[in-house]
């Protein structure tokens, strides 16, 4: 089978499963790893890469990290020479542009932890709690324009626990993301979905 040639948009801890399932997966050639710059975190106020950043330089897969991904022309035309397949994005805290979503083959699709349409946009664990959710999960859509408004291309829920805490979620769909990752690159690879 033809391994895909992916790169994934992502920043903090909860990106680095769904990003190891990419570096590991047997059909799919990871082009690059495109995050945030780094910058101070902590008490002493040090200079800390992101976490996504960190597993890209432990694993030797190229990286990239821009402030405004949208404005780097030259990488952006770099990764066009590439031939992408697909783009996957989860956590990334940057708005794509056209010139990106149009970049691969297949599209850019968005990881979101909430069973889309439902809770659209930022914080989706916390207001499944807040409302007292029976289910949550995780969606993969095919990113437009709007945000979290593209098509659905997968879905997968979870039960929520009646005493289960933000953090507890937060970990739960943080590997959930990887393991649906997982499920739909061999859907689309396959041409299922």
């Amino acid at each position: 089978m033809k391994k895909l040639k992916v790169a994934f948009f992502g920043t903090p801890d909860f990106a680095v499963p769904s990003l190891e399932i990419l570096a590991n997966h047997c059909e799919v050639e990871l082009v690059s790893v495109v995050s945030m710059p780094d910058r101070k975190s902590g008490r002493g106020m040090s200079i800390k890469s992101p976490e996504v950043i960190e597993y890209a330089r432990a694993k030797k897969i190229s990286y990239f990290q821009s402030p405004n991904i949208n404005n780097e022309k030259s990488f952006l035309e770099d990764l066009r020479k590439k031939d992408l397949d697909v783009i996957i994005v989860l956590a990334f805290a940057q708005f794509l542009g056209n010139d990106i979503l149009s970049l691969p083959r297949l599209g850019c699709f968005n990881i979101h932890t909430s069973l889309l349409p439902k809770y659209r946009g930022a914080a989706p664990i916390q207001y499944a709690l807040l409302n007292g959710d029976k289910t949550s999960g995780v969606s993969i859509q095919k990113m437009v324009k709007k945000m979290d408004a593209g098509d659905l291309a997968l879905s997968s829920p979870i039960k929520l626990h009646v005493c289960e805490t933000g953090g507890q979620l937060y970990t739960r769909l943080k590997f959930k993301a990887a393991l649906c990752l997982n499920d739909f690159i061999y859907e689309l690879n396959a041409g299922e979905l």
